[in-house]
Parts: C-alpha cells; structure tokens; sequence
C-alpha cells in the first residue's frame, strides 16, 4: 500500500469508521517486512473489530508518520465526493447513504464553507425537491475534478453560484 493509499485508508477509518481491516493488513505487513515500530505492532494485533483502539492507533500512526493537515483531508474529502456522486449516479447508493457520508464528512471536517449547500441540501433532498442538491452536487464535483489541490479549488469555488442552488 503506498504512501497515499495508506493515508486515505487511514482518513477514511477516521472518518466513516471503515476499511479497519485494511489498516490491520498493512500493519501486519510492516512487521513481516522488519519494521519494529510500537504503534505498528500494537496496530497489527488488534481485532478488526475494536473500531476504537484501531482508531486510536491509526490517528497516532497518522500524526507521526504520515502528517494530515486540513488541507489534505479537505482535498480528499473533495475526490471522496467524485466518488459517492458516481455511486449515486449509477445508484450504487441512495440518498439517504450519500447524505449519511455528507453530513458525518461535514461535521468531521468541521464544516467547511464549501460543503454548506451540499450538506443542507442533500438532507433536504431525502424528504423534499433533490434538484437543488443534484445542482450543487454537479457544481461542486465539477470544480473539484478540474481543481483536485485545495487552493485551487478555493480561488474557483463561489458561494454565490452555491446560494442560487438554495431551495426557494
């Protein structure tokens, strides 16, 4: 597993609560590759099913070796929503499943101005009108898939655009 699929594996058992088994995986093939670190080996022993020491060993992994800043989990979150809109688009998932992601990302990420309407109007869009979340929807992975690094993203993003997606 590389650098970057260790981080977003990572990222994601933080945040959703899952691919647990895959961090133990990694961990128990840092050991049979010679790695000794305690953080590691404690990882690599833990049942895939204590979510909560795997989480706490994953942050401690995380904040020693790999360095998320918020810019990193922002710029994930952004391709993460690429994913989920293909998914519901090819209704892999529903709308309640895609605003259970949204909303949990939203708060973890502790709500970023960029996912308000989307956040908002996704929760909307399971009990009232999903045109306004299908257009914010569209608006937002249309800016991350053209500008994938944050600061990019930011200088193109406009709220105003988001408001017009508001429900009248």
């Amino acid at each position: 597993m590389s650098k970057k699929e260790r981080k977003e594996t990572f990222i994601e058992a933080q945040f959703f609560e899952t691919g647990f088994e895959k961090s133990i995986e990694w961990a128990i093939s840092q050991i049979e590759a010679g790695c000794d670190d305690r953080n590691i080996n404690i990882l690599a022993g833990l049942e895939s099913k204590n979510h909560f020491e795997i989480k706490v060993y994953i942050e401690k992994i995380l904040e020693e070796e790999l360095t998320v800043s918020k810019v990193d989990l922002e710029e994930w979150a952004g391709q993460l929503i690429i994913e989920l809109k293909t998914l519901f688009t090819d209704q892999a998932i529903d709308i309640w499943k895609f605003d259970e992601k949204i909303s949990r990302l939203y708060y973890k990420l502790d709500y970023p101005n960029w996912m308000v309407m989307l956040a908002r109007n996704c929760e909307y869009a399971t009990d009232i009108d999903p045109r306004p979340f299908e257009d914010e929807l569209e608006y937002i992975t249309e800016l991350w898939s053209k500008y994938p690094k944050y600061s990019d993203f930011i200088k193109h993003y406009n709220s105003v655009i988001s408001n017009t997606h508001d429900f009248k």
